[in-house]
């Protein structure tokens, strides 16, 4: 054989071992959530709209979720907004619905789904409106 012939097939075996090798990327799935996931009070650590990190829009902003399903939106420490939450635990989503919310909280307003969670801390992310938005709470 040839040294072209034996090149040719360690070019084939890399070709191969790379396709065979590779597994296709799949979306994350959602995880199962309980009301009870999103009492107590909450901050904003990492905020992406569209990809773009708008983490600072919201920094200032806490949440506190009550087991009575109301929703309570807090800036710097004073009431910004307020409304309710509703927990689908066989579709896996949080409900948000905020009464008049302002901006920029508003975005907080519409259905979540949780990719990731403990007991301090939760990804949230939303695809209403053709706008993605990711969210990761932390438990204060």
């Amino acid at each position: 054989m040839t040294m072209k012939g034996v090149w040719r097939q360690w070019a084939l075996l890399f070709v191969a071992v790379a396709v065979l090798g590779c597994s296709k990327d799949e979306d994350p799935k959602p995880v199962a959530i309980t009301a009870a996931d999103f009492e107590g009070e909450w901050s904003i650590t990492t905020f992406k709209l569209a990809g773009a990190d708008e983490t600072a829009t919201l920094s200032e902003f806490t949440f506190e979720i009550f087991s009575n399903g109301d929703f309570l939106v807090n800036k710097n420490g004073q009431n910004d907004s307020y409304g309710s939450y509703e927990v689908d635990e066989a579709a896996k989503v949080l409900t948000v619905d905020l009464t008049n919310p302002k901006e920029p909280s508003k975005v907080i307003d519409g259905t979540w789904q949780v990719y990731e969670k403990t007991d301090e801390s939760m990804t949230l992310k939303s695809f209403e409106q053709g706008e993605k938005k990711d969210f990761v709470l932390t438990r204060i």
